[in-house]
């Protein structure tokens, strides 16, 4: 087993265990309060998601990679009449189905997002706080499979934290991360910069427009007209 495929599997764990509190993060609540005034900056920053990725519908058919607990998926249901959501923690599947209510529009699979073959293409396919947990190594892979999953015209939607004075990749691409328990795990955690982004999309045949906001990157993307799906080596 490669170094990558443990950091992979010890991530994989921490989110399905995280799973309980992860919303705790998002809307910063309890140990993740950080103050009036900078919830209300990261209310901004996520509305201005949203209104972004509801400016890219209505589409028939959506594809949702790290679904997580439904963040996303919630705010996806206006712009797509179906939705696939996919995560590899049925943990945080079962907090998502429960937050669209199970939806019969939503239609969810447990599987390795590194492994994962979709049955059919899509017009849009949305992955959110996903790309900075992709090994450099697994980016061409990852970027192969939204060639294959995107029908030609659809889009990408993409957010993540961008990299900032306080927030920087080590060196090893390593952040060590710890659950209200105590207990302590490594993942992968990389934050890009805008040139970096637009640089990565590009070479695996995207058009990207990458907006930032005070913390975060909104990325919307569409394959190349001449790009015929050669599978790239990663940058």
């Amino acid at each position: 087993m490669s170094s990558d495929d443990a950091r992979i599997r010890e991530q994989m764990e921490y989110y399905r265990e995280r799973a309980p509190e992860y919303d705790d993060w998002y809307y910063q609540r309890g140990r993740y309060t950080v103050g009036e005034h900078r919830r209300r900056e990261w209310q901004v920053e996520i509305a201005r998601a949203h209104a972004v990725l509801r400016s890219l519908g209505p589409v028939e058919e959506a594809l949702e990679l790290a679904c997580g607990t439904g963040i996303w998926t919630e705010p996806l249901l206006p712009v797509a009449d179906r939705i696939t959501a996919v995560d590899a923690s049925p943990e945080t599947i079962a907090l998502a189905r429960r937050r669209v209510r199970s939806d019969r529009r939503v239609s969810f699979e447990a599987a390795d997002l590194f492994a994962y073959q979709p049955a059919r293409r899509f017009d849009l396919i949305s992955f959110t706080f996903w790309l900075s947990h992709v090994p450099p190594s697994r980016l061409s892979g990852f970027f192969a499979l939204l060639q294959r999953s995107l029908r030609p015209g659809g889009v990408l939607f993409a957010l993540d934290q961008r990299a900032t004075a306080d927030k920087r990749t080590a060196p090893d691409n390593r952040q060590q991360r710890d659950l209200a328990d105590g207990r302590t795990y490594e993942i992968v955690k990389i934050y890009y910069t805008k040139p970096e982004l637009e640089t990565l999309f590009a070479h695996h045949g995207f058009r990207v427009e990458v907006t930032t906001t005070q913390t975060l990157w909104i990325a919307v993307a569409r394959r190349h007209p001449s790009d015929s799906g050669v599978h790239r080596t990663p940058v």
